[in-house]
């Protein structure tokens, strides 16, 4: 009976050192993976926008957009979307500028049919989102018009998950450009008014 507990009691405490080992084991993997994966991340930022070197700064201005300054204007965005695709979430990083195009883009994650969707990050697909702006349309034959999209062969669902993506990403750099000629437009208007305001003051007091 002694034995009995004394080989329990053992392996009891193996049990709890292999386990805290795991443990510690485990955490450490976690942050590595973390780093990684954010490191990535901000390369793949930068890559959309065609590098860091073209820029003077740039900063998180959203949960998953970033805005790239060339001195004290920004110049491009890089933003990152998540689609469902058929075999999963896609995460894409969309590259676009002042004008609504797209200067680049690339796939950070996905886990689409080997062969087939998952051909989405190869960059004879990926190049067809260069230059194109809101609206592009998938299309699985020719003819085919400037803002369109060559399906990939067997992955009508994938190609549809990433072109919604590219659409979303470039709908909402719209938005920011709008709030921005509003505010402009807003700003001019006022001091417009002043300036008439401070007219009439000066004749009045003629």
């Amino acid at each position: 009976m002694k034995n009995i507990l004394k080989y329990a009691g053992i392996l009891f405490a193996i049990t709890l050192l292999v386990g805290s080992v795991l443990a510690v084991v485990n955490a450490q993997t976690q942050g590595i993976i973390a780093r990684l994966s954010i490191n990535e991340e901000e390369k793949s930022r930068d890559s959309v926008v065609g590098g860091m070197s073209d820029y003077t700064s740039s900063e998180k201005i959203g949960d998953n957009i970033w805005a790239y300054k060339k001195g004290d204007d920004v110049s491009a965005w890089a933003v990152l979307k998540t689609a469902k695709g058929y075999g999963g979430d896609i995460k894409v990083m969309v590259g676009i500028d002042r004008d609504l195009r797209i200067i680049s883009q690339n796939i950070l994650d996905q886990s689409e049919t080997p062969g087939l969707g998952a051909n989405c990050e190869n960059d004879t697909f990926l190049r067809q989102f260069i230059g194109k702006t809101i609206d592009m349309q998938v299309k699985k034959s020719g003819p085919y018009n400037d803002n369109d999209i060559q399906a990939i062969t067997g992955a009508t669902i994938t190609t549809k998950a990433v072109t919604g993506a590219a659409n979303e990403a470039v709908e909402q750099v719209k938005v920011i450009l709008d709030a921005e000629a509003e505010a402009e437009a807003a700003a001019k208007a006022k001091a417009e008014q002043e300036a008439a305001a401070a007219a009439e003051a000066e004749n009045n007091a003629e």
